[in-house]
């Protein structure tokens, strides 16, 4: 699955922008692919499974977001108990 995400992630996009950046391709091509999977993993395994539309529709606001915006999204919607917890 992994070789197959990574195939589509060098295909050419339409709207091509230019980004100046230190991060190395391979680098990126390993966080965007890693991060497909992880959902696709996240998704199946969730009780009950959305639907294949909602859960694309959600992976889709997701890629337009920082990770500070995700963020604020989990302690908006996180019982008040959490929100002092810390993990190790």
């Amino acid at each position: 699955m992994k070789r197959l995400i990574e195939e589509v992630l060098v295909e050419p996009q339409t709207s091509q922008s230019t980004i100046t950046t230190q991060i190395p391709a391979a680098f990126a091509k390993e966080i965007v692919s890693q991060g497909i999977i992880d959902l696709i993993t996240f998704w199946l395994n969730q009780n009950p499974i959305l639907p294949p539309r909602e859960a694309y529709q959600i992976f889709q606001q997701s890629r337009s977001l920082t990770p500070q915006q995700l963020t604020q999204i989990i302690f908006k919607e996180a019982p008040q108990g959490d929100r002092n917890e810390k993990t190790v």
